[in-house]
Order: C-alpha cells, then structure tokens, then sequence
C-alpha cells in the first residue's frame, strides 16, 4: 500500500512541473514590413524564479510575402533592468540578456505595452507605432 502511495505522490509531483509555464504577460503588435505588408510579433513572458526575470517564447509572423504568410518562433531569457541615458528610472525589458550579441531591449510603457530600443538603450526613431501592446490575460 506504502509503495502505491508513494508512486502516486510521483505521477502528481510530476504532472504538476508539466502543466505549463506561468504566464507574466503577452504583448501583441504590427509593424511595417520591408518584403511584406507587415510584421505582426507576439511575445510571451513567462515567469522563472521571480516577477524580475524568466523566458519567453516569441512568435513573429510575416504577412502578405511573395510567398504567402511565414511565421518564424523564438525563444529564450528576459530580465527587466532600471535605468538608462534618458531616464533613470525607466524600466527596460531585455530579451537573451545573457546573449551580448543577441540582445533585445524594450522601453515598459507602463502597464499597457512596451517599445523597441536599440541595442544602445536609445529611443528608435520611427514615423510608425512600434508599440507592442499589452494584451488582457486570459
């Protein structure tokens, strides 16, 4: 009877770590294409061992090519971080921080979405909104 027991505790143990990942937050937005009508991204950040960092799975899908639609996913590390050369206090989201070479950096708007930086932190300077906005969660 012990060992039924015993094994049970495994399988629930177990399934628990595969129900999935929690969740933070899902931001969705369009951006203009160069080879296509445009590009729609959607991130997901999902939590690790704190609020302040976890991975994420990222979906970018390019409408309207020569080709048709092409939807390419990534996935790795974020971190929020404080400060930059504009504003101490300004929160950043970066994306692969532990990849010098890969890193993706995001102004926090708040609660209602985040914008792209350049690899220096600075604001890019676009005519069109760049904005990924924040979606309700489900």
């Amino acid at each position: 009877m012990k060992r039924i027991f015993f094994a049970l505790l495994i399988v629930i143990v177990l399934q628990s770590f595969s129900l999935g990942k929690t969740i933070i937050a899902t931001y969705e937005g369009k951006m203009p294409g160069a080879d296509c009508a445009a590009l729609k991204i959607t991130l997901t950040l999902y939590k690790g061992c704190c609020d302040a960092m976890g991975t994420y799975d990222e979906k970018d899908t390019y409408i309207a090519t020569k080709d048709g639609d092409k939807t390419f996913h990534s996935s790795g590390k974020w971190q929020y971080t404080k400060g930059r050369k504009q504003g101490k206090d300004d929160v950043i989201l970066q994306l692969n921080y532990n990849k010098p070479d890969k890193i993706e950096n995001y102004l926090v708007i708040g609660d209602s979405g985040i914008k792209p930086l350049d690899k220096e932190m600075n604001d890019i300077k676009c005519p069109f909104d760049q904005t990924l906005k924040k979606l309700p969660k489900k």
